[in-house]
């Protein structure tokens, strides 16, 4: 897509192939955290799928989080533990699937979990089996766990400066653009009275304008 600002890249993936994202709305601020702009941005999508005319709205510049379970391997050998029996116990959860890695570092697992995990108190509450006496403890009594971004950080979207959350719109077939556009720019007209101070919402992509240009432009017959 052609005049796009710097950093702004559309994920289109396989499913995609023949879906024309006609209109793209940019979610900036550099006063909020990452979390913060996406859990908006999530805010502003399923209000934009909403409109009459949208097929599908698509968020770009969205950071992958991974999960960090930090611990002293002399703790946990106090524990009769090692780090390959503490990987296996959470492999065997249904926290992950087939989906989900955990990988190892000197003093931490990596986790991408993709099964039943709904945030950081799930996994603190896994009961690990320690000892050869059937006691169990929280695995969040026995290790760290925090939530990060993937290092290094992927699919960065900046406009005019700013750290920003792209959002992109397709058309229902038989939709008219032009229409299209001029509900998104009531909505975005809308978002920027109601967003937080700090945050803003913009045009980042404009098919419709061009369209409607065209339309202005052919000669009379």
């Amino acid at each position: 897509m052609q005049n796009l600002p710097d950093g702004v890249i559309p994920d289109l993936n396989d499913d995609d192939v023949g879906v024309v994202y006609g209109v793209m709305v940019g979610l900036l601020s550099n006063d909020f955290s990452d979390e913060e702009l996406e859990q908006t941005a999530k805010k502003l999508r399923d209000d934009l799928i909403t409109l009459p005319d949208s097929a599908k709205v698509e968020l770009n510049g969205i950071q992958e989080q991974q999960i960090l379970v930090e611990f002293d391997p002399v703790r946990l050998g106090e524990y009769g533990l090692t780090v390959g029996k503490l990987q296996q116990q959470i492999q065997a959860t249904n926290i992950l699937d087939s989906g989900g890695e955990v990988s190892v570092d000197d003093k931490r697992l990596v986790l991408e979990p993709s099964g039943n995990f709904e945030g950081l108190d799930d996994l603190a509450r896994l009961l690990i089996p320690v000892g050869n006496e059937g006691r169990t403890l929280f695995l969040g009594d026995i290790t760290t766990i925090r939530q990060a971004p993937i290092s290094p950080p992927q699919a960065l979207v900046r406009v005019n400066g700013k750290r920003a959350v792209a959002l992109s719109i397709s058309l229902k077939k038989g939709a008219n653009i032009v229409t299209m556009g001029k509900m998104v720019d009531d909505r975005i007209a809308y978002y920027n009275q109601t967003l937080p101070l700090g945050m803003e919402a913009i045009r980042l992509a404009s098919l419709d304008v061009h369209v409607q240009k065209a339309s202005t432009t052919l000669p009379a017959i």
